[in-house]
């Protein structure tokens, strides 16, 4: 990635953060929506758009293979069309959600009272019920749609229940894979790791692998 396309990736992710920090604050408060429709499109809405935000993202972390996209891949934005046709060339694009298990504190930093997110652990693979998979991402970018529609009254009612039942675990599930996660990038030397805190300050951190003896 060049400090181009990290500074742009940085500013998705927080984009990412702020939205999912907007839906618990709004989901908090039915009333400010005036009724439930009009809540429940507010919240789906950003949640939609997060998921744009994270299709940009492996966009922009891949943009050295945009020679091998069509042109028009530059205005699209529909994020299940970017992530379909960035699957075709850069495998396994979608973040690779990690977390991290804290290792023990070496006397020094025992005595220097750091706390257990100071200092360096292991990053293993996250449970996978708790981020938002790429078949998961397809099928709730795919009923977004419809909330975000104004309704046939002659086609299929839109149950205003089922997204107000799954719209939380959607935002759980986006944070779990934003939170902290690796860039998938095409590239033999280098790994990125991704991290979001409470503070919603986003930093990337490179890795270049080591030669083996």
């Amino acid at each position: 990635m060049t400090p181009d396309s990290t500074g742009m990736y940085r500013e998705l992710m927080a984009e990412i953060w702020r939205r999912t920090e907007f839906i618990r604050a709004f989901a908090a408060n039915p009333g400010r929506g005036m009724y439930n429709w009009t809540w429940i499109e507010s919240i789906c809405l950003q949640i939609r758009m997060s998921l744009e935000n994270i299709a940009l993202a492996c966009l922009v972390a891949n943009g050295e293979q945009l020679d091998s996209l069509p042109k028009t891949i530059e205005k699209e934005y529909h994020a299940e069309v970017i992530l379909k046709r960035l699957d075709n060339i850069v495998p396994d694009c979608y973040p690779q959600p990690l977390v991290l298990v804290p290792g023990e504190l070496d006397p020094a930093s025992r005595a220097m009272g750091l706390p257990p997110d100071q200092y360096l652990g292991e990053w293993v693979t996250r449970p996978a019920d708790e981020w938002l998979s790429r078949a998961e991402f397809k099928e709730v970018y795919g009923r977004l749609g419809r909330v975000l529609h104004a309704r046939n009254p002659l086609g299929t009612p839109c149950e205003i229940e089922f997204y107000e039942r799954n719209a939380p675990l959607w935002t759980s599930k986006i944070i779990g894979l934003v939170t902290h996660h690796k860039i998938a990038i095409r590239s033999d030397n280098m790994l990125y790791i991704a991290q979001i805190p409470p503070s919603g300050e986003v930093s990337i951190t490179p890795f270049q692998r080591l030669e083996e003896a």
